[in-house]
């Protein structure tokens, strides 16, 4: 996993607020990471070639929007995520530098 954070904080400069173990998350497969307070309808356009989006922006019943995409250095499946109104919930909480 710390190759995956390298690279998103490195390349797409966010910086760390905490992680958490995502595990409990259904929706998020152990070897992910779930990254809270980003705009997935921004940030997608915008990432590196390489990067695959295995599922575009959708507005899930929670309140939550959400993007996954695959980290193109070790292949983990990466949740991009912001509340669109009470209910949503956390996980790893990045914000960009």
């Amino acid at each position: 996993m710390a190759g995956s954070l390298a690279f998103y904080v490195d390349a797409l400069h966010f910086s760390t607020l905490f992680t958490a173990n995502a595990a409990h998350v259904k929706r998020v497969p152990p070897d992910g990471l779930y990254l809270l307070g980003l705009d997935p309808d921004g940030l997608l356009p915008g990432l590196p070639a390489g990067v695959r989006v295995l599922q575009p922006p959708v507005t899930q019943p929670s309140g939550m929007r959400e993007a996954v995409i695959v980290d193109p250095v070790n292949g983990y499946v990466i949740t991009v995520a912001k509340s669109m109104g009470p209910g949503g919930g956390g996980g790893v909480e990045m914000q960009r530098g």
